[in-house]
């Protein structure tokens, strides 16, 4: 019997090795650039990250600066305002004082006044419906004082330190004169005065009904 070829013999290893080693060098190569590669872009990040840290780290710096400059006038204002305001508080103090020494003054001259004007008031005198200008240009003093001394059938002239018409305006004809008010020098005159009017009932001047 003739023998039937068998499979063929595989290539030798001596053969496949160049191929190899070729791919595994372009392999490596291929890694190598790669490898470059990345640490190109690690070191561009890393300069990057580096250059943002020294600005955040400069404008932290320059925030703190700002700050704590921001920091010292606000404590040298506070300070200024506390002495102001203790300041302040002493010259309320002083003024309360002063007000309250002013009030005590302001008491006893109104108590003053008020006595004064009692005493003043004491020796004045009303002449109530007197015709308007019955002076006829006199002197008023002089022409109360005669008068007091006609109506009232006085001994002698009373001393008048003053005299004048109520101070209101002057009424017409058909209205009601004014009040005559006459301060009298004399304390005695004026309780003379009064005591006379008291027992003449009818009193007149010139035809006139006095009171």
């Amino acid at each position: 019997k003739s023998r039937e070829p068998g499979p063929a013999a595989p290539d030798s290893p001596e053969g496949s090795y160049p191929m190899a080693n070729a791919t595994i060098l372009e392999a490596i190569n291929s890694l190598r650039t790669e490898l470059q590669t990345i640490d190109t872009r690690i070191e561009e990040v890393s300069t990057t990250i580096r250059g943002e840290l020294l600005n955040l780290k400069t404008e932290t710096q320059n925030a703190i600066h700002v700050l704590k400059t921001s920091s010292d006038q606000h404590g040298a204002s506070i300070v200024e305002l506390e002495r102001a305001a203790s300041q302040s508080a002493d010259e309320v103090t002083a003024l309360q004082s002063e007000i309250k020494r002013l009030r005590t003054e302001m008491n006893q001259l109104t108590e003053k006044h008020i006595d004064l004007e009692g005493r003043s008031r004491r020796q004045n005198i009303r002449i109530a419906m007197l015709k308007e200008g019955a002076e006829k240009g006199a002197e008023m003093n002089g022409f109360v004082s005669q008068l007091l001394k006609e109506v009232l059938t006085l001994d002698d002239m009373p001393l008048v330190d003053r005299a004048h018409r109520a101070l209101r305006r002057r009424p017409d004809d058909t209205g009601p004169p004014r009040a005559l008010v006459v301060r009298l020098h004399y304390y005695r005159d004026v309780t003379t005065i009064l005591r006379k009017a008291m027992t003449q009932r009818d009193l007149a001047y010139q035809g006139q009904k006095i009171r």
